[in-house]
């Protein structure tokens, strides 16, 4: 709602693809409790049939998807989404495209792979931040450094890279 009221000429659908120079950018609604059971399937087979045409693109060299819910945490206030590992990651890691899934809903940072596929958790951009569990982790989380309020730098050039800022 907020969305649409800021952005009155946005199309109605809650997902969307955005495309930068070779790289497609495909924007998923993973608050599943505000969508009706049509809508999601109607949220899947659009995926589905998006992610085809990026995968035979030729001027589309990179994937990446943005959830707002991360397959991957070890938040100890949330837990990861089956649903977005499953249904999301599952989905574009059939695409060899696919280079990352960028996610928030934890308020800090995270990183993972699976399957080649870089699972960002960034949620540091100013709300309280949240507690990540250092010990008896549940998924091996790629990065060490200390988490505070961040922001990341994508840089679209010959690759496609992300720099995590930390902020003081």
């Amino acid at each position: 709602r907020n969305f649409f009221a800021r952005f009155p000429g946005a199309e109605r659908r809650r997902w969307r693809e955005i495309r930068y120079l070779y790289v497609a950018i495909l924007v998923l609604d993973t608050n599943l409790r505000a969508l009706e059971p049509a809508q999601v399937a109607d949220e899947l087979r659009w995926f589905d049939a998006t992610l085809d045409r990026a995968e035979a693109a030729p001027c589309v060299g990179a994937i990446v998807v943005v959830a707002h819910h991360p397959p991957f945490t070890n938040g100890a206030s949330h837990a990861p989404s089956r649903w977005v590992r499953d249904e999301v990651l599952g989905r574009a890691a059939r695409r060899s495209k696919t280079r990352a899934i960028f996610s928030g809903h934890l308020h800090s940072y995270e990183r993972f792979a699976s399957d080649g596929i870089a699972c960002v958790v960034s949620g540091g951009g100013g709300a309280p931040l949240m507690s990540v569990r250092t010990e008896g982790r549940e998924h091996a989380d790629l990065y060490e450094g200390p988490r505070r309020f961040h922001y990341c730098r994508i840089s679209v050039g010959e690759r496609v890279t992300c720099e995590v800022v930390m902020l003081l």
